[in-house]
């Protein structure tokens, strides 16, 4: 069949059969749009790159080299589970707290300390606390008290002075 022009299929769940034994379809759901039949994929290029879906309520998008979302903003509503590692160039903003079920490391690339910066909440948030993990010849540790208390510095402190309430 050769056909010049529009082809139109005008019956409610009209079927596409694909193959000797018509093991891939695509079907016509009225209202909604076209179902592909099982776990069937629609691929692009080759194999390895391809969408398709792997159970009930799973899609899955794959490619065998990158993945890559393209946008102004990317809306995610659900939990993300990142089962490798991420890298991010731009600054994370979060709403509630972070948590971290294990340990969490600060590097500063290769040739600066790691640090973290406490900002108040006064004065447009400009001034800080910040602790810096300066280079050492070792690992250093620092401990905090187990109970209620204050730990401070002054000015160019010899000796860490603690209050304890």
């Amino acid at each position: 069949v050769s056909i010049g022009d529009d082809l139109r299929l005008i019956s409610d769940s009209a079927v596409l059969s694909f193959g000797a034994d018509s093991d891939t379809t695509l079907t016509h759901t009225d209202g909604s749009g076209l179902t592909l039949n099982s776990t069937n994929k629609i691929m692009f290029g080759d194999t390895g790159t391809y969408i398709h879906q792997s159970a009930d309520g799973v899609l899955d998008l794959v490619s065998d080299t990158e993945l890559e979302l393209n946008a102004t903003t990317i809306d995610i509503n659900g939990a993300v589970e990142i089962s490798g590692a991420t890298t991010q160039t731009g600054i994370s903003t979060s709403a509630a707290k972070d948590v971290f079920n294990a340990g969490m490391s600060v590097k500063n690339g290769s040739t600066s300390a790691g640090f973290i910066e406490f900002f108040e909440d006064s004065d447009n948030g400009t001034n800080k606390a910040t602790l810096i993990g300066p280079a050492s010849t070792g690992d250093i540790t620092l401990t905090l008290p187990s109970s209620a208390g204050t730990i401070a510095t002054t000015d160019d402190a010899t000796a860490l002075a603690i209050a304890l309430g």
